[in-house]
């Protein structure tokens, strides 16, 4: 069955764009990079830069619409995973972890209550950098996703 492998780019980290390309380029498959400004893609026919108004959720939004069961959707942003999941498709996030149905509604949860705190100036920062480790986990995930739905 043919699938999409969509990018929630907005804040994509280099290293993972590059990463998906040689994915994408090995299995030939459709890739579309969705952000609010164009994203430098090769020059192949698998890839699209999708540019979307500069509005809140807008790339979310498009990928939701579009979205079919089984394409794979690599973003950071958990609500949007929490959809992914809900229309029958896979997330995975730029660090290589894998939501699902058992774990979307405790991230989430987790989500929520950071924000809440950062808000209430509780806590401070955010994420920390993205590592070579990282990489490699996204890397070992999104193979592992890509293998299965085949």
């Amino acid at each position: 069955m043919p699938y999409t492998l969509w990018l929630d780019a907005d804040a994509l980290p280099k290293l993972v764009k590059e990463a998906v390309i040689k994915h994408v380029l090995r299995r030939n498959i459709n890739c579309y990079f969705v952000a609010n400004q164009y994203i430098n893609i090769p020059n192949n026919q698998l890839f699209k830069s999708i540019v979307v108004e500069n509005l809140p959720d807008a790339a979310d939004l498009y990928i939701i619409d579009h979205l079919q069961v089984n394409d794979v959707v690599v973003t950071a942003d958990i609500p949007l995973a929490a959809k992914v999941i809900e229309l029958q498709a896979i997330s995975i996030n730029p660090r290589g972890k894998i939501y699902n149905k058992s774990n979307i509604n405790s991230i989430l949860a987790m989500r929520n209550l950071m924000t809440d705190l950062r808000n209430d100036g509780i806590i401070q920062g955010g994420p920390s950098s993205y590592s070579s480790k990282d990489l490699i986990t996204f890397n070992n995930s999104l193979d592992k996703i890509l293998q299965s739905i085949k």
